[in-house]
């Protein structure tokens, strides 16, 4: 199993997803304003659990193309995620996140 990832910074931390984050990614993943601009959702409960399962399977990969990490305060309140992306072949990357409405325009992104 690779290291699981932690990228700490003074306001946030980002970190691989767990299964346990269901019910703080579902908060947000449901939510229409959120999903407006995005390829998927608004979630049911069992799409989003599906997504966080297949996050906090990642580490396990010998090869890791993809990074969903969640994006979390100083106190463990997961507000959101990222994705970091690479196809198999490294010619196409893709970037992006969604967070949770409660945490907009506070310069979080």
């Amino acid at each position: 199993m690779m290291t699981p990832i932690l990228l700490q910074a003074s306001r946030l931390a980002l970190r691989d997803f767990k299964s346990t984050d269901l019910e703080a990614v579902h908060a947000y993943a449901k939510d229409e304003r959120v999903v407006v601009h995005q390829e998927w959702g608004s979630n049911s409960l069992e799409q989003t659990r599906s997504f966080v399962e297949s996050c906090a399977d990642e580490p396990s990969h010998p090869v890791r193309c993809s990074f969903n990490l969640a994006v979390v305060l100083e106190d463990g309140s997961l507000i959101g995620g990222c994705l970091a992306a690479v196809d198999a072949e490294g010619y196409a990357a893709e970037i992006g996140f969604s967070f949770h409405p409660n945490y907009w325009g506070k310069g979080y992104a």
